[in-house]
């Protein structure tokens, strides 16, 4: 594949030839098929092929992405981790940033695999790991992180702050 900022390209090269065939997303409407390009699509489609290239490769690698929920839902993220972690297995890494809090599953990572990160009033960032907690394999953090235990939640009013608005 090679793709440019606005289309996506499928490249079949040979000894002799080279030749390049666009790409199109077929899109099945009311009144028929419609066909997109690249720069028709939504960032979120996009992201989605952007990450194909971590699941469809078969080297050993260590992938690191920023925000890899960005434009996506939360379901898919979930799914592509999930694949990501079966398919690779040992052989490759996924190290990526993500506000999904979905992902804080004991069923799809490990404690160790976990780690937040937590800006203090001055701006500083400390990074550390959910081992710390030492919490059950069992237990459902999700709603634990949410609530703020394990630090790495923004306050609104930290972000935001309005004047006459209380803090928290």
């Amino acid at each position: 594949l090679f793709r440019t900022r606005n289309d996506m390209y499928l490249c079949h090269l040979t000894a002799e030839t080279e030749k390049f065939v666009q790409l199109v997303f077929v899109h099945q409407g009311t009144e028929g098929d419609v066909e997109f390009t690249l720069a028709d699509e939504s960032e979120g489609t996009i992201r989605i092929l952007d990450l194909l290239d971590v699941l469809l490769s078969e080297e050993e690698k260590v992938f690191v992405i920023d925000e890899l929920d960005r434009c996506l839902h939360p379901n898919l993220v979930y799914r592509f981790v999930k694949l990501f972690l079966r398919k690779a297995g040992c052989r490759s890494q996924l190290i990526c940033t993500t506000h999904e809090s979905a992902l804080l599953d004991f069923d799809l990572v490990r404690r160790d695999e976990i780690w937040f990160i937590n800006k203090n009033r001055e701006g500083n960032s400390h990074l550390y790991s959910m081992e710390e907690y030492n919490e059950r394999f069992d237990k459902v953090i999700e709603k634990a992180y949410r609530e703020g235990r394990y630090g790495g939640v923004p306050v609104f009013h930290s972000v935001f702050p309005f004047e006459g608005e209380e803090p928290g």
